[in-house]
């Protein structure tokens, strides 16, 4: 799997997402492959984008509860 196309961080002007995969210039667009991943991993990444999902995933949930769904700087 390809890593770092999308790369994610809190800069919009160096980054792509934030760290839960939601785009800084798109609302509501969440990226959650291995292109997030600033750095690859030594092994498959498979697993860290599972965990990363699953993350981003709660994030979302979460967000919906509260009600601020909508684009938020985290």
């Amino acid at each position: 799997h390809e890593t770092g196309p999308c790369r994610m961080g809190n800069d919009p002007k160096k980054f792509v997402t934030n760290r839960f995969g939601q785009t800084h210039d798109v609302p509501n667009l969440y990226i959650c492959d291995a292109s997030v991943f600033v750095f690859p991993t030594d092994k498959t990444t498979t697993m860290p984008i599972l965990a990363f999902t699953l993350r981003t995933c709660e994030h979302m949930i979460e967000s919906f509860r509260r009600g601020d769904h909508r684009r938020r700087n985290v």
